[in-house]
């Protein structure tokens, strides 16, 4: 039986985990839509004018999945994630492989050096692979699933082969930032490693910082 501690415990962590889930996919749609380019009056112009001052000076960044969708409006967090979207997979069980020197990381820590999960992937304009201040922690085998779902084969979507991250810490710029793509289906977060990962990518992020 859950204690009552435990099924608070839960339930605050299931709140964090909706609210950044929310609030990176409505930054996600208001780049999109162009509201950067609207004043100040827009919600992105808040965050673009003045989110970054704030992590510059030692903040942490948390995003999820739907961030790094057509960020074009804003070259800051183009820079910072160090890729943008192409396309994406269906919901699709397929094998993640951890980083050999990330195996340590709180977030991924547990689960060895590979194993199977069910979420949709997503595709990058380009790996984030040696970028200056970065570390990944999971790559997606491609060899193990359709990393183009059908919609996106007839619409220049492309697979990024052999070098897949899907999830990645990186110290730059003055703050911390922690992105993973499960997210767009919250069934890819409710499960062990779901919790594990977001929480563990929050504690590094903003408390251990």
């Amino acid at each position: 039986m859950i204690s009552r501690s435990l099924a608070s415990f839960m339930f605050m962590t299931s709140r964090i985990v909706f609210l950044l889930f929310y609030l990176t996919s409505l930054i996600s749609l208001e780049t999109f839509a162009g509201t950067p380019d609207r004043g100040p009056k827009g919600l992105g112009s808040v965050l673009i004018f003045s989110g970054t001052g704030w992590y510059r000076d030692g903040g942490a960044i948390v995003a999820l999945h739907a961030a790094l969708v057509h960020q074009e409006g804003w070259p800051w967090l183009q820079g910072l994630a160090g890729c943008d979207f192409n396309s994406d997979s269906e919901y699709l069980k397929a094998k993640v492989v951890v980083d050999p020197k990330a195996r340590n990381h709180p977030s991924v820590k547990g689960f060895g050096k590979a194993f199977w999960y069910t979420a949709d992937s997503t595709n990058y304009d380009k790996s984030v692979t040696g970028l200056e201040g970065l570390q990944v922690l999971l790559r997606i085998d491609e060899s193990t699933f359709e990393p183009v779902r059908e919609y996106f084969q007839t619409r220049g979507g492309k697979a990024m082969g052999e070098d897949h991250p899907i999830a990645w810490i990186r110290e730059y710029d003055g703050g911390r930032f922690f992105y993973t793509e499960f997210g767009h289906d919250v069934r890819s977060l409710d499960t062990k490693f779901g919790r594990q990962h977001i929480i563990e990518g929050i504690r590094w992020a903003a408390v251990d910082h």
